[in-house]
């Protein structure tokens, strides 16, 4: 599940804008109980996915 949230993180990316780290781990924060014990992912876990996709600069 890791390797998810990191390839949609890398998919997101765009070379030479990021978004600050205290940022993202506030967009992941609810992630941590899905990724360190698996199951279904919390409602808040996706608030948050979908919060940090949007405020990623788009590609170009």
């Amino acid at each position: 599940m890791l390797l998810l949230v990191i390839t949609f993180l890398l998919g997101i990316a765009y070379h030479g804008e990021a978004i600050a780290c205290p940022q993202v781990n506030m967009y992941l924060a609810q992630c941590l109980p899905y990724l360190k014990a698996g199951g279904n992912p919390s409602p808040m876990c996706c608030n948050g996915l979908n919060s940090l996709k949007a405020a990623a600069p788009a590609k170009g």
